[in-house]
């Protein structure tokens, strides 16, 4: 019994390391090749990718500031994948895959000029950008200010909670907010120009530019 309770400890102990070797890791796959980077090296491992590759973080905390200017796609697992910081998207070019996935970022998205954004399952504090185009942004919660202006076009954002959208775009259709918590809708003076559907809208101001569909 004592050999078999001690062969048990050994086991136990061995899952826990393995357990704790794979918290807060970055892995770069490129071509079905994957490389090995410590968390605080998520920098390093987004300056080594090229367009097309993927970077996957599991659950640990990674510091943030980075800046990404490759089409690539940073994955999480969920919201114990935390980016520590900012997270600035700075590529200008066409994506064709999800850019951020599955993440808790402490921080503001800063999301340039690119076509094609997709920003899927992830916590942030703020969002802004440059200009997009046919963006997406998939059950996300924005717990700031989410900022629009009048170089965006054809943005939805889709099952989010979203707090406090302010900005105009250029039309109402330009930016669609479709089944989303919307927790505040700026002032008179800080109109939005959206459009938005099968939406709740607390302490909402009703504004001339914003159009609501239920």
């Amino acid at each position: 019994m004592r050999r078999f309770l001690l062969v048990c400890g050994v086991v136990m102990a061995l899952n826990a390391q393995m357990v704790t070797a794979q918290v807060a890791k970055v892995t770069l796959s490129h071509n079905g090749q994957l490389t090995m980077y410590n968390a605080d090296n998520l920098s390093l491992a987004i300056s080594a990718s090229v367009n097309g590759d993927t970077i996957f973080l599991n659950e640990g905390t990674f510091a943030g500031g980075i800046y990404i200017s490759q089409a690539i796609s940073l994955i999480g697992a969920g919201e114990n994948t935390i980016i520590d910081g900012s997270v600035d998207i700075t590529y200008s070019g066409t994506l064709t895959a999800r850019m951020l996935d599955a993440l808790n970022i402490t921080g503001s998205i800063s999301a340039g000029s690119s076509s094609g954004l997709i920003i899927r399952k992830c916590k942030f504090q703020s969002f802004s950008c440059s200009s997009l185009t046919n963006a997406l942004i998939d059950r996300c919660y924005c717990s700031s200010t989410f900022s629009l202006n009048s170089r965006i076009k054809n943005m939805q954002v889709v099952n989010s909670v979203i707090y406090r959208p302010t900005g105009k775009a250029s039309n109402v259709g330009d930016v669609t907010f479709v089944n989303c918590n919307i927790l505040y809708l700026g002032q008179s003076t800080n109109a939005v120009k959206a459009t938005f559907i099968n939406s709740i809208v607390r302490n909402g101001y009703t504004q001339a530019d914003s159009y609501f569909s239920y």
